[in-house]
């Protein structure tokens, strides 16, 4: 599966790539102590709860989107998720 990065999720190629990886390795950095899995947590929380499972599910386990909302709900979320992970995480830059 390819992962596309949407044009207005507004972060460096790269850092959408290290985002998408840093999740998909939550499985087994998954401790209170690691940085990456508090931002995980707290970027999880900060998307509506109906789209949570979802979302993480199709990053980390490249599973499809569920069918109780349009893709693109789902879509706009992902990014969202993707954008607060590397803004705590001091990745994000302005795309030029």
């Amino acid at each position: 599966m390819r992962d596309y990065q949407p044009k207005n999720c507004g972060i460096p190629h790269t850092a959408y790539m290290a985002v998408l990886y840093l999740v998909r390795d939550y499985g087994r950095k998954r401790n209170p102590e690691h940085p990456f899995s508090h931002c995980i947590e707290i970027a999880l929380t900060e998307i509506p709860a109906e789209y949570r499972k979802g979302v993480f599910r199709n990053i980390a386990y490249y599973k499809p989107f569920p069918d109780d909302a349009h893709p693109k709900t789902y879509s706009k979320y992902r990014a969202e998720f993707i954008k607060n992970i590397a803004k705590m995480l001091n990745l994000e830059e302005v795309k030029k």
